[in-house]
């Protein structure tokens, strides 16, 4: 079962209430080959939209070399989801990045 760290939850609910009123989206990266979250990763909603998000290309490109230097990987996919518009709370989709390997 995945366990996210009370202060990485603490930190995606800030971010949340930072972008508010539009979607916020982010990344939390672990250690390649752990699925362990370690690290939240706040990303900018390129979309700038209360009702959905989108990451930004380059930002998700300097976002993958950065983890591929730190060894590390995306676990866990977040969005504050639209239901909460008008935000009076946080929900958050928390989508769980399924393993890649490269078997050539």
């Amino acid at each position: 079962m995945l366990q996210i760290r009370r202060e990485l939850v603490d930190e995606i609910l800030a971010h949340a209430r930072r972008d508010h009123p539009d979607e916020a989206c982010g990344v939390i990266a672990g250690p390649e080959g752990s699925d362990t979250p370690e690290r939240f990763i706040p990303m900018l909603n390129a979309a700038r939209s209360p009702t959905f998000y989108e990451f930004d290309s380059g930002d998700l490109l300097r976002l993958y070399r950065e983890m591929d230097a730190e060894d590390e990987v995306p676990v866990v996919l977040m969005n504050r989801t639209s239901q909460d518009y008008p935000f009076s709370s946080v929900s958050v989709a928390i989508m769980p990045v399924p393993a890649v390997t490269n078997s050539t």
